[in-house]
Order: structure tokens, then sequence, then C-alpha cells
């Protein structure tokens, strides 16, 4: 299957984009627009979106059908995405990396990234073809983490791994980045928001400070217990993201 023709098998989702404000603090100099549009409360719960926790995979378990399920839930956020490019007049792609050196992973364990390219490439086709007026530079191998931090969702039980908290300037001390993010017009896309945890707030900032023009969040999902006032709506062995769809 051509790679823009899959849009069409996954209709709009017809969720509201919904709006908040990242506010500046130790992490990040400035507020920040952001998106999300799920509500993230507990894994399990009805309605909570868990396909996200299959696309971590942890300990690389996950069986083909469960990450390929994750994959199908994710693709039709395209439209989201479309949308926030045009609105919000960017230009370019980026995502937020895992915990762990990239390179430490297995191809399994990285489908949220793939899935998120796979849209990107979609995008360039439609428009290099006509079918749509919005395109985009792919960044999402613009911010590649190289040294391991702590798994901040595992910590507390004692399974966050090697590496540092959050700390300001982390994402620059454990990260490549690409000098093609300067003047760059950037959505940066990550699965959850938790606030507190800072680490797209870091990130942000590290984007801003390689000489970004802008930089919008969106994230498929927030942690509802920490939702603010101020929203808005609107085991198997390495796969190619191909074989699943």
């Amino acid at each position: 299957m051509p790679v823009h023709d899959f849009i069409k098998d996954y209709p709009d989702n017809n969720l509201p984009l919904k709006h908040h404000i990242i506010q500046q603090n130790r992490f990040l100099q400035t507020n920040i627009d952001a998106y999300y549009c799920l509500d993230y409360t507990k894994f399990r719960n009805p309605g909570n979106p868990d396909f996200l926790v299959t696309f971590k995979n942890t300990y690389a378990t996950a069986t083909r059908k469960q990450l390929s399920d994750a994959i199908r839930e994710l693709f039709p956020f395209y439209h989201q995405i479309l949308k926030l490019l045009k609105e919000e007049s960017l230009n370019t792609i980026c995502v937020v990396p895992r915990s762990k050196a990239r390179s430490s992973y297995q191809d399994n364990q990285l489908f949220f990234l793939e899935t998120i390219r796979r849209i990107i490439t979609a995008i360039q086709s439609k428009y290099n073809e006509m079918f749509c007026e919005v395109s985009c530079f792919d960044g999402s191998d613009y911010i590649i983490r190289h040294t391991d931090t702590r798994t901040t969702h595992l910590n507390k039980s004692g399974h966050g791994g090697d590496g540092d908290l959050p700390y300001p300037g982390i994402t620059m001390d454990t990260c490549y980045l690409s000098d093609e993010i300067r003047g760059k017009r950037i959505l940066l896309i990550d699965d959850i928001y938790t606030k507190t945890v800072n680490v797209d707030e870091d990130c942000i900032q590290a984007l801003l400070d390689k000489g970004a023009e802008k930089v919008i969040l969106l994230t498929i999902a927030r942690t509802k217990s920490h939702l603010e006032d101020n929203v808005n709506t609107e085991n198997l062995g390495l796969l190619d993201i191909s074989d699943l769809i």
C-alpha cells in the first residue's frame, strides 16, 4: 500500500483538540501553547488510552496483535496533527525521545516514533501529489537520546533504571540535537503529558535554545489528575511497522 493511502482507512476520530498553557518554570523560560485529546486516568480504567502503554512495551513482551492495535489507534491522530500544522503555521514535526538511549531499545519498543514517522511521510506524500495544502519537515531524528535517564513513571516502583531524574538542561546533556532545528516552527509530539514531571518542558526549552523559531506541544493524552482550569475544547522478535498494518 502506498504510504499516503493508509490515511483513508483511518477516518477522523473527531476528537477535539484541548488547549492548555504550559507555564514558565525552572525548566522552561516562557509559556508554551500545548494541546491534547484524551484524558489519561489509570492503566486499565474504563476508557483510558491503554494503547499508549502498549507502545512503551517496557519489557518487550507486547504481542504482534497488541502492537498492531496500538498503531491503528494512533493513525487517526493524523487529522489533529494536520490541523495544528495549518492553524499554528508550523513546518516541522519532532518527537520527545524515550528516557533511555535510543540504541538500547528494540525496534518493537519504538513504534510510537515509527508511527509518527509514517504520518509525517503521509503528509509529505499527499502534499507532493497536491492532495494536501500543508507539509512539514521530518524532525523525528532531530532529538536522539544517547545517555540513559531515569524512567519517571517507573521510578516510584524502583524500576526506573539508570540515569538522572529530570533536571533543567537534561535534554541538552543526554541527547544529540540537530543543527536543523534552527529557524524551524516545530510541532513537538509526545504520548502523555504529566504536569510536574517536566520532561516535555525541558525538551521544549532545548529546542528553543537550539534556535527553533516556535514550539507547540501535542500530546495524545494528558494525565487527568493534573488537569487545570485553563483547558479549552477545540515478546516477539524485531518487527517492521509495515508488517502490522
